[in-house]
């Protein structure tokens, strides 16, 4: 366990040198414009991790959306009062959204460790979105599925992933495909130092006009 506690510190610390860089891009693109610019932080995989820590400061980000991540802060879930990540978060409340696709060892598996938070996935704060075979305004969309399909098109077919995504940037919230709440434990219950934390799992629902 030695070595692999040491690759994971190593990842944190990564994230923590990169989200300086990251602060520094967003505080730039906000100081340089003179009207109020809708700013949306995408982060994924290893990158939500980088984003939720730079996120901790203000950059002028107004929403914020983690796909396909291993957790959004480099204070393990085990400590005494870490707590809900997204409170330390300067991100307007209701702004911050997450997407776990079925087949995602990264999303699905790496978070059950805790050693960077809670899975967005299980933190009721965050809003949860469809990552599954859903129904736009402008016709069908295809299921993400692993870690690598949430920007992508199926077969010529846009992801609901991508869609939702697109959405958010768009400063348009409402059109987004919410995630459906299945009300079991989830495996992401795992037990850590302070004890098993009861999560939320969730399932697409198909959504029509």
């Amino acid at each position: 366990m030695a070595g692999y506690e040491v690759i994971i510190d190593k990842i944190a610390g990564a994230g923590r040198a990169a989200q300086r860089v990251a602060v520094q891009f967003d505080q730039g693109i906000n100081a340089s414009r003179t009207d109020e610019p809708h700013m949306t932080a995408l982060g994924h995989s290893y990158g939500s991790l980088t984003t939720g820590i730079a996120l901790q400061q203000n950059t002028g980000v107004r929403d914020a959306v983690f796909f396909g991540s291993p957790g959004i802060t480099d204070t393990p879930s085990w400590l005494p009062g870490s707590g809900n990540p997204v409170q330390h978060l300067q991100v307007p409340t209701g702004h911050t959204y997450d997407l776990a696709a079925s087949g995602d060892p990264i999303a699905n598996d790496v978070p059950i460790l805790g050693r960077y938070g809670d899975a967005p996935q299980t933190l009721p704060s965050v809003t949860q979105l469809s990552t599954d075979a859903a129904v736009s305004p402008d016709g069908p969309l295809a299921a993400s599925h692993g870690h690598s399909q949430y920007t992508t098109s199926i077969n010529g077919i846009d992801t609901t992933s991508k869609y939702n995504i697109a959405a958010v940037v768009a400063g348009q919230p409402d059109l987004t495909i919410p995630a459906r709440y299945l009300g079991r434990e989830s495996r992401h219950s795992a037990s850590h130092q302070r004890g098993p934390r009861r999560a939320r799992r969730y399932r697409s629902c198909r959504y029509r006009m």
